[in-house]
């Protein structure tokens, strides 16, 4: 032991304890402290049982001239470890028996996403041209949404409703043992190992790749560092972020309303990296595109991942710790993923995604750029 472990709950410790022999894990540790044995797990990055967390990696390649290698291996394993978990536990089981920390809270009636975007009526997206600004609770009903000259079907509520919809106890979908929140704090790499066990167990493949596609595409290199930030130096403390999108918009009210959205997704060499290697795993053909489509009849990967997508996009950061950019992003977003014609290969592009090589003036964004 380094001396550097962290203690378990139970609930944690169960979960890594499930992952063994499955999944690359920490170390687990029973000392005794006044009689009473507690359970402690492995600090990887002082142990060296990986060289770093996959925030920190992409980090190093967004923000410096860095090889992207490391990133393409780590997801390259990050896939095989989900592929191999799949081989030895996966099965076809009703949502009832997975993990439902993630989702069944949030879209339940008066759960997390209702309270946030249908009953709270003051989070308003601002007007420039107008006397009124637009409740969020509105858009799809009195307000068209174009997103960079596109016309988009965007309904706030209906899209909850549509996750909601494709969620029941009751449905059918390929689940494996896996780790259940894989994030960029959550990863360890060089070589790959799995941290924080909350919601480990049997998870959806749909559940976990949409996690991760959320967290490299909005999360990771932009909502927690500037929304959350002290949760972003907490679990990432190496890392740090510039690849915030460009976001503009205008609004016109007359007899009918809309928001023109012009979004140019900016990411750097390093998440570019992360997501191309994630979306090439998720191709036609292979192994996890097969696994997520098993219970459904459609080809288009983002019929299976839109509920979970939907779910993740409304339902980690509050819209009341968003500035109206940030808010439009994530609608942006949402339009995409909800709009049927979005493929796993289009998704970036329809949201207007910008790979900005690494210069010493690109560490030099702004916060926020409206």
């Amino acid at each position: 032991m380094t001396g550097r472990e962290y203690q378990l709950d139970a609930r944690s410790a169960a979960g890594l304890i499930a992952l063994r022999g499955i999944m690359p894990v920490p170390q687990i540790y029973t000392l005794t402290n006044r009689g009473e044995p507690q359970l402690f797990m492995e600090d990887i990055l002082a142990s060296k049982r990986s060289q770093h967390l996959l925030g920190e990696a992409i980090s190093a390649a967004d923000n410096s001239d860095a090889d992207v290698t490391t990133v393409r291996h780590a997801i390259r394993q990050v896939c095989d470890s989900w592929q191999t978990s799949i081989d030895l536990t996966g099965d076809i089981v009703p949502l009832s028996q997975c993990v439902p920390g993630l989702y069944r809270s949030r879209l339940a009636p008066k759960g997390r996403l209702e309270q946030w975007y249908a009953r709270h009526s003051g989070i308003k997206v601002p007007a420039l041209f107008d006397t009124r600004p637009t409740q969020l609770r509105h858009f799809g009903k009195n307000c068209d949404f174009i997103l960079n000259g596109r016309p988009y079907g965007l309904n706030v509520l209906d899209s909850i409703e549509q996750a909601r919809r494709m969620l029941p106890e009751d449905s059918q979908w390929m689940s494996a043992l896996t780790q259940g929140d894989p994030t960029e704090p959550n990863i360890g790499v060089e070589p790959l190992c799995w941290l924080d066990f909350e919601y480990a167990g049997r998870n959806t493949i749909c559940g976990e790749v949409s996690n991760l596609l959320w967290y490299l595409v909005g999360l990771g290199g932009w909502l927690v560092p500037t929304c959350q930030p002290k949760v972003f130096a907490r679990t990432l403390p190496n890392a740090k972020s510039y690849d915030h999108p460009l976001i503009k918009f205008t609004t016109t009210r007359s007899k009918w309303s809309y928001i023109d959205v012009r979004v140019r997704w900016d990411m750097g060499l390093g998440r570019a990296a992360a997501l191309d290697e994630l979306i090439a795993r998720l191709s036609p053909g292979r192994p996890l595109y097969e696994a997520c489509l098993a219970t459904t009849d459609s080809n288009n990967l983002m019929d299976a991942l839109r509920p979970w997508l939907i779910t993740r996009i409304l339902g980690v950061i509050p819209p009341t710790q968003m500035q109206p950019d940030q808010i439009l992003g994530c609608l942006s977003a949402l339009a995409v993923v909800s709009d049927p014609a979005t493929t796993i290969d289009s998704l970036l592009a329809d949201l207007g995604q910008e790979v900005k090589p690494w210069t010493p003036a690109s560490c030099e964004y702004p916060e926020h750029r409206l």
